[in-house]
């Protein structure tokens, strides 16, 4: 957010990061007339419409006519109607069909406000800056440490030209909110901008050009994702003293004989690296596991690797499968870890939404996802964080589109075995057509309640095998040896060992959903894993961080805010996922607290 004064005096400013290049997205909004001006479309038309819901924009400008910042203008401008504003000479360079052109000095309103248009020609002909509150757009003339990228030094100088006659003139407390990345200010910017022009430089230089060209680059590409929110409101809980139904951490021991396993092959001295790709033995046993129960063939020696926990075994797959440019479909809501895999591996993500109330994908909006650049799909089921177990007729339609499109299915069935009210768990893997191209991944944490000794496994045809294998083994070397070897003494629990465990999930889930319903929240009761997504909007909450903290800090149960789960601004602000694996005198001094829950 940009600044926003009490007296509503100032001009608001909401920053989006969009698309592959994690292109920055503004609207100002008028406080008073809620009339808008969108910047830079960036590559995501439909965060960038969610943004804009609930205002008028009146007009689109653009910084400059590099195709990142105008992926999405297409779709946004034929949705909202808006005329685009562009500088001539980019319009012309980049064949932009503008409705008026940007000058330098102009005016434009925004509702009661104005913003005033800075020509800044370098990083390209046409790049502008807009100017306001002491705040400017500047689009990628400028970044904190440099400079934008220049083609030329006849480009550079005239971009450093540009820089000094208008953005160093400014006050230092003026805010530059660039076209990736954070924001900076004047004052920052100053001394190396000037210390920079002081220094001879090479008459060549330009292309990515820092002020401090001696200082080690810090990398980008984590700055389109935060940390884990799971994680943070686990800290948050702890601080709080609150009960944690946020991460899925079970307070209950694991079985007796898993223990007793792990005790023994520490005794035993197993402390060292396995085979790269697991102990041969526990590989017989997953192989074995995923015949009988996922009706997956499974060579132990060519298509079993086992992993640093399911996530591992995720991003491996993603790694290893897909090259940067490719595109990855997810069902969303989404486990958090798979998007930002995504981003460092350098593939884009493609959502399709699971349509609520009963969070079912339309067989349409599924198709539309499937392109020539699609190269894998990835498919929870049991599904985290809204507890849908999909059926066979489902996976079928997800599985006709992976042969019709040549893609590859990376699963994460690490819930595989929490299963109620009599439902199946299906292996995509096991349907016809697909054995050759699924990777199928689950693991020991959620089943045996060992989420901490990080073992989990990917199962798929030989020659996806050995590409995972590669990464795998830069990735981690190997999965933790002692856990390796009381994963046999877990595969090899009864059948009765199952059907205990669903019975006492079953148990628990009963407990959370009657202490919901006497609070007020609605929810869709969950058919596998153990999260439920719940509705706060019916106390009056539509903001699920801000309910979360409250939740955590004053009533003492911490939760996981549901927008941590989707793309883009607006969505799940008004869900939250609350965790039952917990015993069940937990469950109920958590529902003791939740009575204290009022409507706000």
């Amino acid at each position: 957010m940009g600044r926003i004064d009490k007296g509503r005096k100032w001009l608001r400013l909401q920053r989006l990061s969009t698309g592959q290049y994690a292109t920055n997205c503004y609207l100002l909004t008028c406080p008073q007339t809620h009339r808008a001006m969108l910047v830079d479309p960036g590559g995501d038309p439909e965060a960038v419409l969610a943004l804009c819901q609930g205002v008028r924009v009146a007009r689109i400008l653009l910084t400059h006519g590099h195709f990142d910042h105008l992926l999405a203008l297409g779709p946004v401008r034929a949705a909202l109607g808006a005329p685009v504003g562009a500088h001539p000479a980019d319009a012309d360079a980049f064949g932009i069909e503008a409705d008026f052109d940007l000058r330098d000095g102009m005016m434009l309103g925004v509702g009661r406000r104005r913003v005033r248009i800075v020509h800044i020609p370098g990083h390209t002909p046409g790049s502008v800056a807009l100017r306001f509150d002491r705040q400017a757009i500047v689009g990628d003339a400028v970044f904190p440490g440099g400079p934008g990228h220049t083609e030329s030094p006849e480009s550079l100088a005239t971009l450093l030209l540009s820089l000094q006659r208008t953005v160093f003139t400014w006050p230092d407390d003026t805010t530059l909110y660039p076209g990736h990345g954070e924001p900076t200010t004047v004052g920052a910017e100053r001394p190396a901008f000037q210390a920079f022009l002081a220094r001879p430089r090479p008459t060549s230089l330009c292309g990515d050009v820092t002020w401090q060209p001696a200082r080690p680059p810090l990398a980008r590409r984590t700055e389109p994702f935060i940390e884990s929110v799971i994680r943070e409101m686990t800290r948050l809980g702890d601080e709080a003293g609150a009960i944690n139904l946020s991460q899925g951490l079970p307070d209950f021991d694991p079985p007796a004989e898993v223990v007793e396993a792990a005790l023994i092959s520490l005794r035993e001295g197993h402390h060292q690296y396995t085979f790269t790709w697991g102990a041969l033995d526990f590989r017989q046993a997953v192989a074995e596991k995923c015949r009988a129960y996922n009706h997956i063939p499974a060579d132990p020696e060519t298509m079993v690797t086992i992993t640093c926990g399911v996530s591992e075994a995720v991003v491996a797959s993603i790694f290893a499968l897909t090259d940067p440019g490719d595109e990855v479909v997810i069902l969303e809501p989404w486990y958090e870890n798979y998007v930002p895999a995504c981003i460092l591996a350098g593939v884009t993500p493609r959502f399709v939404p699971l349509r609520e109330p009963n969070y079912t994908f339309d067989p349409e909006e599924l198709r539309s996802a499937f392109g020539s650049r699609t190269r894998l799909v990835l498919v929870n089921t049991p599904h985290n964080p809204t507890g849908r177990v999909f059926t066979r007729e489902e996976l079928s339609l997800i599985a006709d589109l992976c042969q019709a499109f040549n893609v590859v299915a990376v699963t994460d069935e690490i819930y595989e075995h929490i299963l109620y009210d009599g439902r199946e768990h299906i292996s995509i893997g096991s349907l016809p057509g697909m054995a050759d191209r699924t990777v199928t991944c689950s693991g020991l944490g959620k089943t045996y309640a060992v989420t901490g000794w990080r073992v989990g496994w990917a199962v798929a045809a030989p020659r996806l095998t050995a590409l995972i294998r590669k990464v795998h083994d830069y990735l981690t070397i190997c999965a933790p040896a002692p856990f390796q070897r009381a994963g046999l003494a877990a595969l090899r629990l009864p059948e009765a060992y199952y059907r205990r465990m669903r019975a006492e999930y079953a148990a628990r889930r009963a407990i959370l959903l009657e202490g919901l319903d006497w609070a007020g929240l609605p929810y869709r009761e969950p058919e596998g894993a153990y999260y439920v997504m719940a509705d706060i909007a019916p106390l009056g909450w539509h903001d699920d961080r801000a309910f979360a903290e409250h939740l955590a800090r004053e009533v003492g149960v911490a939760v996981v805010p549901g927008s941590s789960f989707y793309h883009g601004l607006g969505k799940g602000t008004t869900r939250v996922r609350f965790n039952f694996a917990k015993r069940r005198e937990t469950l109920k001094e958590a529902v003791r607290r939740l009575r204290r829950l009022r409507p706000v």
